[in-house]
């Protein structure tokens, strides 16, 4: 598959992170992209998956800084070049009598280059991620224990700073009778420390962590 898509900038890329024009133009550029994909599919009883290989380049791609204009939103600079390559893969294996195994993971290559700095990496972007999930599906019932995982990735866009990786457990189940569905979810059982996000403030970097354990119940009634 190929396709080339166009993107005209915001308000907010167009007046430095202003709402209302104050006297400059940071850009005024139309942000193009050329993607190339490969994918393969399967479908069987027992193995449910696809592949799919990707390049993406950009021309005037606007970038994530990380930092954050009046307004609020996120700033954005524009690249000369940039391009982001990599491929995505996700299942499901029946592997035993209603026991399951899904999974998908994402390994990315991002790249950008601008007139302030030669190639760097893409701003809060993983080059790796994982998701792994177990279960079994029963006739009324499902229960199974997910994993998620990022890789680390950079903070800032000279590629001084890391965010550290990122591993997370969960475990799940849910019951049906008749109209009535129950279901509970425990997320982080393992109480992990873990940073989820984070930006460069005025004098240092505020970082943004995941919740410890926390758990959720739920009843559905269909009528």
């Amino acid at each position: 598959r190929y396709a080339e898509v166009s993107r005209e900038p915001t308000r907010s890329d167009m007046f430095g992170g202003n709402e209302m024009y104050v006297g400059g133009i940071t850009t005024n550029k139309a942000e193009r992209s050329r993607d190339i994909e490969l994918g393969y599919e399967i479908n069987t009883n027992k193995i449910k998956g696809n592949v799919n290989l990707y390049y993406m380049s950009f021309k005037n791609e606007r970038v994530l800084t990380n930092e954050f204009g009046p307004n609020g939103l996120p700033l954005h600079e524009t690249a000369d070049k940039s391009y982001r390559m990599g491929a995505e893969v996700s299942g499901d294996w029946n592997f035993y009598d209603g026991f399951h195994y899904d999974a998908n993971f994402s390994l990315s290559k991002n790249k950008i280059t601008s007139d302030t700095f030669n190639e760097k990496n893409h701003v809060l972007t993983p080059s790796f991620t994982l998701n792994n999930n177990i279960y079994y599906q029963g006739k009324n019932w499902k229960a199974g224990i997910s994993s998620n995982y990022h890789s680390k990735m950079y903070i800032d866009q000279d590629n001084n700073y890391e965010m550290p990786e990122y591993l997370t457990f969960n475990i799940y189940g849910s019951y049906k009778y008749k109209r009535y569905e129950l279901s509970a979810h425990v997320n982080n059982v393992f109480n992990r420390i873990n940073y989820i996000n984070a930006a460069m403030g005025v004098t240092d970097l505020v970082w943004v962590r995941e919740s410890g354990i926390t758990a959720m119940g739920a009843l559905k009634i269909n009528f």
